[in-house]
């Protein structure tokens, strides 16, 4: 039962981490933002979800969350503030407002065709899209 278990998880682990973002950066605030974008598979996208997360955190730590919207039809485009996950800097560049700012940023290079946004916020993330 152990190896079975065990067996398990490891195909579970490995088929929820199957997705890649296509990663990029972009500058902001004189620094490089690491960003990326997940898409679905699905012929027709429900929608374009962009998301901000927690202080401290990384875009990177949300992938079981991601790996299901995608396979719900949704593109995924997350990105880490200056100073967290795979960005340079400082965390002291970035405040509730700024990351309203980068949001917008993020969203425009990789949704051009004006649709609407459709926001998810963990912890900082969700204040910072209560307040955009």
């Amino acid at each position: 039962m152990k190896a079975l278990t065990t067996i398990l998880l490891m195909t579970i682990s490995s088929f929820a981490f199957s997705m890649e973002f296509e990663l990029s950066s972009m500058n902001f605030k004189k620094e490089k933002v690491r960003m990326g974008i997940l898409k679905t598979t699905d012929e027709v996208v429900k929608a374009n979800i962009i998301y901000m997360q927690g202080l401290g955190d990384s875009m990177m730590n949300h992938m079981p969350l991601f790996q299901k919207l995608v396979n719900d039809g949704f593109n995924v485009i997350a990105f880490d503030y200056i100073g967290q996950g795979g960005s340079t800097g400082s965390m002291n560049k970035m405040s509730i407002a700024s990351i309203g700012d980068l949001m917008e940023k993020v969203w425009n290079h990789y949704v051009k065709d004006g649709s609407k946004k459709n926001i998810l916020g963990w912890s900082t993330g969700g204040l910072a899209a209560y307040r955009y």
